[in-house]
């Protein structure tokens, strides 16, 4: 089991940058077509393998296998190459299991995050008995306390704004400091006021290194699991904004990409069952949103566990214990044949 996990993730690692919808993700996909499953691909695109249980209902595993374009070989990946493995262990279950590779979950390409699972996740409430998705931690948390596995409790969500800051273009050496109406400087201002929020795209538009910036466009991300919290940091940001456009003689416009709502899981089954396991672990909440968030805005029954993973997310240093996966591919199977 663990060499079979490890050729997965090995397999996957040859084309580390998948963005949404492009041939790499295709090529991804192609992989999990291979394995000797039974499987559908619905008109978005997710891939779902089955194996068939005695009773109609069905058990959904999965995750994503899309990334970043500063990736690590863990987030989505892990979830989806467990739920592979559960198909592996499992014989003759008493629900169907299928395992689920959603199409295009990162905001990356498109602005806007889980393109498969935002059109598709309602049409599998009729039959599906619950959702579990197992994904790596993106954070600190579960690593620095040394505690492999996280039941997941509550999603924070994210809303993204869109800001255009307009000045006006000026020859850099003919116009002083005071007469300028500079598009990046005033952007630059709203930026250090950001709050909690990040901010990780910014366009100045029409760049020379000899004009005053006339036009900068830069996107923001504020999330919290507190949706009272993100409302009330939401609105001193955009009144700071508003201020430092006026005090530098700019415009400010600015469109909503996306607006999610925090969301609860699920989590007391699974928290129950990993209650009577001999593992170490902890509820958790997570600051990232996924998948599951989509499918229980569905009114699926949705639950989520994460694995420990040292260095974070985004980024090429995520780092996870093959042991862990192998412990956690155990569990799962256990829990989702054992299932009442």
């Amino acid at each position: 089991m663990k060499t079979r996990i490890k050729k997965d993730l090995d397999y996957f690692a040859k084309k580390p940058v998948r963005l949404g919808y492009t041939k790499e993700e295709d090529w991804a996909h192609r992989y999990l077509k291979l394995q000797g499953f039974p499987y559908r691909v619905d008109r978005r695109g997710n891939i779902f393998l089955t194996v068939k249980g005695r009773k109609k209902k069905k058990i959904i595993i999965g995750s994503h296998l899309d990334t970043v374009k500063t990736p690590g070989l863990y987030d989505g990946t892990v979830g989806v190459v467990l739920g592979l493995e559960v198909l592996r262990q499992v014989e003759d279950p008493e629900y169907t299991i299928e395992v689920v590779a959603w199409r295009s979950e990162e905001s990356t390409r498109f602005n806007k995050p889980c393109m498969g699972s935002r059109s598709m996740a309602a049409g599998l409430k009729k039959k599906t008995l619950f959702y579990l998705e197992p994904h790596i931690e993106q954070g600190p948390v579960l690593w620095d306390k040394k505690i492999p596995f996280g039941v997941v409790k509550n999603l924070a969500a994210a809303v993204r704004y869109r800001f255009v800051v307009k000045g006006a273009y000026a020859h850099s050496g003919t116009t002083p400091p005071a007469y300028r109406k500079d598009a990046l400087l005033a952007a630059s201002k709203m930026i250090q006021k950001k709050n909690k929020a990040t901010i990780g795209c910014l366009s100045v538009l029409n760049e020379s290194i000899n004009t005053v910036p006339g036009e900068v466009e830069f996107k923001l991300d504020l999330r919290d699991y507190n949706l009272e919290r993100r409302n009330r940091i939401e609105k001193k940001i955009i009144g700071d904004f508003k201020d430092i456009a006026k005090k530098e003689s700019v415009s400010l416009k600015y469109t909503v990409i996306t607006r999610e709502k925090p969301i609860t899981l699920d989590y007391k089954p699974l928290g129950a069952f990993f209650g009577r396991s001999k593992v170490k672990w902890s509820y958790i909440t997570s600051g990232a949103w996924h998948d599951a968030g989509i499918v229980k805005q569905a009114g699926i029954n949705t639950q989520m566990l994460f694995i420990q993973n040292k260095g974070g997310s985004h980024n090429p240093t995520e780092e996870i214990k093959i042991d862990d996966l192998n412990i956690a591919a155990g569990l799962i199977t256990e829990y989702v044949t054992s299932y009442k």
